[in-house]
């Protein structure tokens, strides 16, 4: 600890080169993965091509730097300049975006199911933050080449354990996939009542938002509404304003 403070003073002396200082003394740690191994994901899909993506918090992948190093996909709403804005009003993916995302990331269409299938059974080696946001956009394909539910699943089991930022973006992913099933549902709010965090769970307003319209027409509406007031959750209320 005393030789990180003093390399810390010499840098801000500019007696030693930041390169220098362990990337701990300014915070969390940044994985070192120049030597991670090339895991194929795809016909021309690798791991090492998920460091090409840029994830936001709030609005999953928001651009993809192409092979080239030049830039491949930007995310961006109707008439509104992105710029690498992260906000809610930039997550819902469209059909265009999925064509870009895709095409940026080499994947073709015939392969969707295949290359999320490739990610689930190596997502402990990949690169979580961006395994669980491709996932969440193969997932929202409208066709049969992938299959969403088994995705959802594979999604809300990553609510159990790991860390709060793969449950932010798993919970995300489940916003953004249009189909959903009342399993799906359970895992979520079991999720809203387990953890009180609020930055962890921001992205349950958005799952709740975006499948507003089913969850106020299922069987169940008046149960879902009584587990999350029940959940003592920070986000309660503004959920239940949405679901009423």
């Amino acid at each position: 600890m005393v030789r990180v403070l003093l390399a810390t003073l010499l840098v801000v002396l500019g007696c030693m080169p930041a390169a220098a200082v362990p990337r701990a003394a300014f915070g969390k740690p940044i994985e070192h993965r120049s030597a991670e191994a090339s895991i194929p994901l795809g016909k021309h899909l690798t791991s090492r091509d998920l460091a090409r993506v840029t994830i936001g918090n709030q609005a999953g992948i928001l651009n993809i730097v192409a092979a080239d190093a030049e830039l491949g996909f930007m995310k961006d709403a109707p008439n509104v300049s992105m710029q690498g804005i992260d906000g809610t009003l930039w997550a819902p993916v469209s059909d265009r975006h999925r064509e870009a995302i895709f095409k940026a990331l080499r994947i073709e269409p015939a392969e969707v199911g295949d290359v999320a299938q490739a990610i689930m059974r190596s997502f402990e080696r990949l690169r979580r933050a961006e395994a669980i946001a491709l996932l969440g956009v193969l997932a929202s394909v409208p066709d049969d080449n992938v299959s969403s539910a088994e995705v959802r699943r594979f999604l809300a089991q990553r609510l159990q354990g790991g860390d709060v930022r793969t449950h932010r973006l798993a919970v995300l992913s489940l916003a953004l996939d249009d189909r959903i099933d009342f399993e799906t549902v359970e895992s979520v709010l079991d999720f809203l009542r387990d953890s009180h965090n609020a930055w962890e769970t921001f992205t349950t307003q958005q799952f709740f938002e975006y499948h507003r319209a089913w969850l106020r027409a299922c069987p169940q509406a008046s149960q879902v509404c009584k587990r999350v007031e029940a959940s003592g959750n920070p986000y309660a209320p503004q959920i239940l304003s949405l679901l009423r």
